[in-house]
């Protein structure tokens, strides 16, 4: 999945890439990449490299203070997990 791009040339841009693995973990790859003159047809132009991931920002409080008891049958997820 492309996280961002950065043109660098007419034709020539920068993008990354995140790779989920099986194991869960994610990482980074910046891929150079060219473009034809008329910007339909996309090439890339060499090997890519591993990059820095986008850095961590704190989750924002929630507007909603409304709780949910134990108790409660929308205590269940649509998949029928129970979240504790």
């Amino acid at each position: 999945m492309a996280v961002h791009s950065v043109q660098r040339t007419d034709r020539a841009w920068s993008v990354t890439l995140a790779a989920r693995y099986a194991d869960g973990s994610v990482r980074y790859f910046a891929v150079p990449v060219l473009a034809d003159a008329s910007g339909a047809s996309f090439t890339v132009s060499g090997a890519p490299g591993v990059a820095a991931g986008p850095a961590r920002t704190e989750q924002a409080r929630s507007p909603y203070t409304a709780g949910v008891r134990n108790s409660s049958r929308n205590r269940t997820t649509r998949s029928g997990v129970s979240r504790v």
